[in-house]
């Protein structure tokens, strides 16, 4: 309260909390999942998914509607942790 000495009295009207989904190499994982035609996923997001969700968004759709991005998103791709397995 050193700096905000107004809050000491201040009530906590609600509170929030969840889950953040988190990569071991704190990159997202973004594309197909091989094993499962017609799964995509958009995630591990470290916390940083808010701002670029649009993106994100955009290129995940084109994905699954064209089969290819405006980016290359194969540095995302999930199966770049199968060799660490």
């Amino acid at each position: 309260m050193k700096y905000f000495p107004d809050l000491a009295n201040a009530k906590i009207v609600r509170t929030w909390a969840g889950w953040m989904d988190a990569s071991s190499d704190g990159v997202p994982s973004l594309g197909t999942v091989d094993e499962i035609p017609g799964l995509y996923v958009a995630c591990a997001f470290n916390g940083h998914g808010f701002g670029i969700a649009p993106a994100v968004g955009e290129q995940l759709a084109k994905l699954i509607v064209t089969g290819k991005t405006d980016v290359d998103i194969q540095a995302l791709h999930y199966d770049r942790y199968k060799a660490k397995i």
